[in-house]
């Protein structure tokens, strides 16, 4: 699975851990949509937009395959210098 930060001039893409965690320094004030990706699942929220950050962020998404079946939490971290 992967996590894509875009804040509208740079992007960056983050494989998470087998858990499905991720984290990302972000310079303190950062704001921009975090999306998360994996083929054949869809996510809600499809994304989140956050920021100004100014301190730890935790954004959570809730992962389902496309067809019906239980739903996973997706637990992050994200960090500012």
């Amino acid at each position: 699975m992967t996590v894509t930060f875009s804040d509208g001039l740079n992007s960056q893409t983050l494989k998470t851990t087998g858990g499905g965690h991720y984290a990302l320094v972000v310079r303190s004030g950062w704001r921009g949509i975090v999306r998360p990706s994996l083929s054949g699942y869809y996510f809600l929220p499809d994304f989140a937009t956050l920021g100004p950050v100014q301190r730890d962020v935790v954004q959570d998404f809730i992962l389902s395959p496309l067809h019906a079946g239980p739903l996973r939490k997706v637990s992050p971290m994200m960090a500012t210098r």
